[in-house]
């Protein structure tokens, strides 16, 4: 079984998403996906942080047994 990368293209629809929102934040009235988006955009954003959080928690492990 091969490792799927999940994170590289999410990180660029999140990228991608963003830009969107900035290039279109004077239709925010306008569009009922606004406040969706963020919210979307910022749940992306928390669960990169804590997957870096468990790699590094998992690595300082890893590290210490090893001493």
């Amino acid at each position: 079984m091969t490792d799927v990368d999940f994170f590289t293209p999410g990180a660029r629809l999140a990228l991608e998403l963003e830009c969107l929102l900035m290039d279109t934040r004077n239709d925010a009235a306008q569009s009922r996906w606004w406040d969706s988006a963020h919210e979307a955009l910022e749940q992306w954003r928390q669960a990169v942080l804590a997957m870096e959080a468990s790699i590094d928690a998992m690595l300082k492990a890893r590290e210490a047994s090893n001493d």
